[in-house]
């Protein structure tokens, strides 16, 4: 019997790990931004219930920070009773000519998130900008991050040895040897 090779990975599984600890880093960095810097551009209690039927009441909440650095940001948390949060970062060229960068959805946890918008050229001047803050940034964000990363590489390592198994599973019934 052979071995199956797939050689699909070719670092791939390095750039996920390096895509997803470089958005961790710009959630945090972001919400801790417009935490300080950002104003309330909206406001509105949201019922939240749990499993157990228990009913709180949050705060959905959006708020944007213009013009910052070279970056516009806006972040819409809590959004349904179930959670639901948006970072959107613009790129701010031309007076009045914003391009949106990076929209980010994520229900509960980051390690879940969906990118909707994703652009390459401007990860740079963000890192410059974020490595270049505040230490009470940087240090508070680190952490937080390495947690994130871990949680991250967990579900990947999970779904990928799975997705794995399936694959080797359905080439032996489709008589492949392996």
């Amino acid at each position: 019997m052979s071995q199956l090779s797939l050689n699909v990975n070719d670092g791939l599984d390095q750039r996920v790990k390096e895509r997803f600890r470089f958005l961790i880093r710009a959630v945090k960095f972001s919400k801790w931004l417009l935490d300080r810097k950002g104003t309330v551009l909206k406001d509105e209690p949201v019922l939240a219930s749990d499993c157990d039927a228990k009913v709180e009441l949050r705060d959905h909440k959006v708020l944007g920070l213009k013009k910052f650095n070279g970056f516009s940001f806006e972040g819409d948390y809590d959004q349904t009773m179930l959670g639901g949060n948006d970072i959107k970062i613009w790129r701010c060229e031309d007076p009045g000519e914003d391009r949106l960068v990076l929209h980010l959805h994520w229900q509960d946890s980051l390690v879940d998130c969906q990118v909707k918008v994703f652009e390459d050229d401007w990860v740079s001047s963000l890192n410059r900008m974020m490595s270049h803050g505040d230490d009470e940034i940087l240090n508070q964000t680190e952490a937080q991050v390495m947690k994130d990363i871990l949680a991250f590489y967990e579900v990947w390592d999970a779904r990928h040895r799975a997705m794995m198994r399936d694959l080797l599973e359905e080439a032996g019934h489709l008589g492949l040897e392996l």
